[in-house]
């Protein structure tokens, strides 16, 4: 069952950035960070993307489960 993330990133990424981080959404707001959303398989594939941020050189804010405080 796959889980529902929000992964926060400084920065507004640009819509290009989108294929870097399929199936997530990259959604930027106006407070000058981008959120990737979407669901995720499994914990493998969460942090497969955590450490895509990191080798893209994105600085990360936050990761937060659909349903997390």
């Amino acid at each position: 069952m796959e889980t529902r993330y929000t992964i926060l990133v400084k920065g507004r990424l640009d819509p290009r950035w989108a294929r870097e981080f399929e199936p997530l959404k990259v959604v930027p707001r106006d407070d000058g960070t981008t959120a990737l959303t979407g669901g995720l398989p499994d914990g493998c594939s969460l942090f497969a993307h955590l450490r895509r941020v990191e080798s893209c050189g994105l600085s990360l804010v936050s990761v937060t489960p659909e349903g997390g405080r």
